[in-house]
């Protein structure tokens, strides 16, 4: 069998350099250089900051009550006007 490998070493290195040279494109692939990587980060990071002040759900499910509300009092005030509005109306 080593007598067989050291006929072949060229065969043998040349797979083993193909080898290692398909893992390394492969690794290099699979990674990103630096700069995306800082780029991305600070995206990231600028999201989170926005991300914060927004409302969550039970704010806006308050929210959502409290414009309910304010919209039966707006109802209620527009009724009372269309009735002083015919009331004057009806008065002339």
């Amino acid at each position: 069998m080593s007598i067989l490998l050291f006929k072949n070493i060229g065969i043998v290195l040349f797979l083993l350099n193909l080898l290692v040279g398909w893992f390394l494109w492969s690794v290099k692939r699979a990674t990103i250089p630096k700069r995306h990587f800082y780029a991305m980060e600070a995206k990231v990071r600028e999201l989170e900051i926005k991300l914060e002040s927004l409302p969550v759900k039970d704010e806006l499910h308050a929210l959502k009550e409290s414009l309910a509300r304010f919209q039966e009092k707006v109802d209620r005030i527009d009724k009372a006007v269309d009735r002083i509005g015919e009331f004057l109306r009806t008065q002339q």
